[in-house]
């Protein structure tokens, strides 16, 4: 007796060998469009068996490496989870350590404000007042040396007499000063100008007095000059006290804004910081 395939016309002398064939012949599977390694697949790792025995022995084993496998990913998560949180906790506390010092050098910086601008306030309210009567008394004590240095002898002067204990430089760079009126008034002063027309004004009258006699001495020194450099020396000495002449009456004038720019530089130099 035979068995005879119902697909491929195979014959086989025993019904098992029909059977067996019916499972694995491939080129009647794919007459019955099957694919006989979808026949018994794992599920886990999807690797496919001839038979269905060796899928059951194969699940039991792949079973237990799939959750080994899963643990030891899930450890690995965890690590690399935790190296990044600790690398993440270090770097919030480099921020809180880098606030904390900004928080302290600030706190320092207003502390300095704070007791400079107490220091400044202090130094202004202890100010002399400026008046004319003392500008004019004072003027009386410029000498020939003052005028023949100049803007900076003239800027010298003004520190050490005219404007002692009187005026204060709030702001080098920005030549702000300040000073108090006849009133007793604060006054700001910007680049200077209204402390160099007082100052101008009140030394107009002794500079009338001294400088044309410094030229006239100076002029004598010109005809006893018998060397070409010293004879160009004098005549530049006596050109820069004849501009100092003229300028002295422009800024009293305020029209003279060079000079006054000069002379209020000079003075914020000389000034003390408060």
């Amino acid at each position: 007796m035979s068995f005879i395939c119902d697909f491929c016309n195979s014959n086989f002398s025993a019904k098992c060998s029909l059977n067996l064939h019916l499972k694995k012949a491939k080129y009647c599977l794919e007459k019955r469009g099957k694919n006989h390694k979808d026949e018994y697949k794992c599920k886990i790792c999807k690797k496919t068996f001839s038979e269905k025995r060796y899928l059951e022995k194969h699940s039991e084993k792949c079973d237990v490496e799939s959750i080994i496998e899963k643990n030891k990913t899930q450890k690995d998560q965890i690590i690399l989870l935790k190296t990044r949180l600790e690398d993440y906790e270090k770097m919030i506390q480099e921020q809180k350590d880098q606030i904390h010092h900004l928080q302290n050098k600030l706190e320092n910086i207003a502390i300095q404000g704070v007791k400079k601008s107490t220091t400044t306030t202090n130094n202004i309210l202890q100010l002399e007042p400026i008046h004319k009567d003392w500008l004019e008394a004072q003027a009386n004590l410029l000498t020939e040396d003052h005028f023949s240095r100049g803007i900076a002898g003239l800027a010298q002067f003004a520190i050490e007499n005219s404007f002692k204990n009187r005026v204060i430089c709030t702001d080098q760079s920005r030549k702000s000063l300040k000073f108090k009126d006849s009133n007793g008034d604060i006054c700001k002063d910007p680049k200077g100008k209204k402390l160099a027309t007082l100052f101008f004004d009140s030394i107009h009258s002794k500079a009338e007095n001294i400088i044309p006699d410094m030229i006239e001495k100076i002029k004598s020194e010109l005809d006893d000059a018998g060397d070409e450099i010293v004879l160009e020396n004098i005549r530049l000495k006596m050109n820069e006290l004849i501009s100092v002449e003229k300028g002295i009456k422009r800024v009293s004038k305020d029209h003279e804004i060079e000079l006054r720019e000069q002379f209020t530089t000079q003075l914020c130099e000389l000034l003390p910081n408060p």
